[in-house]
């Protein structure tokens, strides 16, 4: 097998000397891709909202259960946060490579209230079980139920773990023989560092060994 160590040169960063601007930009530089969590929310007036969150991870298959972390503003914690602490339910959405333009759009700063769907033009369905909207034209639209919330002391963020109640697959992603999600028709978009993002093209295959 290769040598990895051979002619490998670190560089060695202490965490504790960066300020906040710069570990938010290392971290989101290193920790590549990361898949969207595009999520949507209702507010207390009814109003339906939507937010982009690329901490985002797969907790439990059986059941069903995911995560994502959402950073806090200075002048308090976003809406995202605010209305599932006040109606503990949403949908987690995927973006594709068609509605990447929209979903960045949606991280925009608007004002509490105001709707993001209104903001963007995208359309908000109705979905089955959850009262929060699912975003239209998404490929995969999760309705999920509060399960934790998470205030992470010192650091400002707050973890959110739902718990999938129904799953909305277009149907032209689905492999007809598996019934599984295609990767090479989903065509989903990972968050990088920066203002980059990156398209799933790409595909190869590595079988883990039994022992």
């Amino acid at each position: 097998m290769t040598d990895t160590t051979t002619h490998t040169k670190y560089v060695s960063v202490d965490p504790e000397t960066l300020d906040k601007a710069t570990a938010y930009s290392l971290t989101t530089s290193l920790l590549v891709p990361r898949p969207v969590a595009w999520v949507a929310t209702i507010g207390p007036d009814g109003v339906p909202n939507c937010a982009p969150f690329s901490f985002f991870m797969g907790v439990s298959s059986q059941p069903p259960v995911v995560a994502f972390s959402v950073g806090q503003r200075r002048t308090g914690p976003k809406d995202t946060v605010r209305t599932i602490e006040g109606h503990p339910e949403f949908t987690v959405n995927l973006c594709n490579e068609e509605l990447a333009e929209h979903m960045v759009q949606t991280a925009a700063d608007y004002p509490y209230g105001q709707s993001e769907f209104e903001k963007t033009g995208l359309k908000p369905l109705a979905s089955e079980i959850v009262k929060a909207p699912r975003i239209g034209g998404a490929p995969v639209q999760m309705e999920c139920t509060l399960y934790h919330l998470h205030h992470l002391e010192g650091t400002g963020a707050t973890v959110i773990f739902g718990r999938v109640v129904r799953y909305h697959l277009d149907e032209t992603v689905v492999h007809p023989e598996s019934g599984l999600v295609d990767i090479r028709k989903l065509r989903p978009v990972g968050r990088l560092g920066g203002n980059e993002f990156c398209r799933v093209r790409d595909v190869f295959e590595i079988a883990k060994p039994r022992v």
